[in-house]
């Protein structure tokens, strides 16, 4: 057997893992094969069944549950408008984070509806892009507030999801020396997975191949966060100009991933 056999193998068995996880700040329902995983949607840490969270928190799940329809039907306003209700009880930065997600998906949706083939004065073309723009510049205000928020108080308390969540929000936002600090800091006893995981995001922002798939391949042999991990192993394959092999895993883990960077890629590859 391969190694990219032996890969799929693994997206198969995490795929059909048996502990159902819901992510409190996305609604996102992820597959895991222990009590924990990281969001496939928002990438923030996962620990709850949706039994739990409703226990815990009923008109939270309620609200997860409308963003996750509305994003069924590609309506990104209902779902980032949904954060709204959701802020009014909860001031967590978890939450800034996942609706600027939201914003730039929904730029980026946008942006991908400009058709310069148009007739006419191209009124349509417009209104996207300022649309694109201003839900782009919107993501932009939560990503610095996540950041601020979490970075200013670091110093009361110090946990491996705050340096988590910080860096993720500054690579979004191109702040690379901040992340790299932050990626530092979780190099800690408590911290073995997020570090991991928080270095495979980080060098792949960075565009370093080679750290980028050693350790989402380390991920898949471990049975850690598994999907996540292939499909970064899958887009540096595809950057390396090894696009049947990329494709391979990308085909395999369409099975139980969707999304915009699924999709993207598997356009990319042309197998969609």
């Amino acid at each position: 057997m391969d190694e990219i056999a032996r890969y799929i193998d693994a997206i198969d068995k995490a795929g059909q893992g048996s502990n159902a996880l819901i992510c409190r700040y996305c609604g996102k329902a992820n597959k895991s094969t222990c009590d924990h995983a990281i969001c496939t949607r928002c990438e923030q840490f996962v620990d709850f069944t949706k039994d739990v969270l409703e226990s815990k928190d009923p008109a939270l799940l309620k609200s997860l549950e409308n963003i996750d329809g509305a994003l069924s039907k590609r309506d990104y306003e209902s779902a980032i408008k949904e954060y709204d209700s959701i802020f009014l009880q909860r001031a967590e930065p978890g939450f800034l984070y996942a609706q600027a997600l939201l914003c730039i998906a929904y730029s980026n949706y946008e942006t991908s509806l400009i058709d310069y083939k148009r007739e006419g004065y191209m009124e349509e073309n417009s209104a996207r892009r300022l649309d694109s723009i201003r839900f782009m510049s919107q993501a932009k205000l939560l990503l610095n507030k996540t950041a601020y928020i979490l970075n200013s108080n670091i110093a009361e308390e110090d946990t491996p999801n705050k340096r988590y969540l910080a860096l993720l929000s500054q690579i979004k936002l191109g702040q690379f020396r901040g992340a790299m600090m932050n990626l530092a800091a979780l190099d800690r006893r408590d911290a073995d997975e997020l570090h991991s995981y928080a270095g495979m995001v980080f060098y792949s922002a960075n565009d370093d191949l080679h750290k980028t798939m050693e350790i989402s391949a380390e991920m898949i042999k471990n049975g850690k966060n598994v999907l996540n991990a292939a499909y970064y192993y899958a887009f540096c394959l595809f950057k390396k100009n090894k696009h049947k092999e990329s494709a391979r895993i990308l085909n395999t883990l369409r099975k139980y991933l969707e999304g915009p960077n699924i999709d993207e890629l598997a356009k990319r590859l042309n197998i969609i």
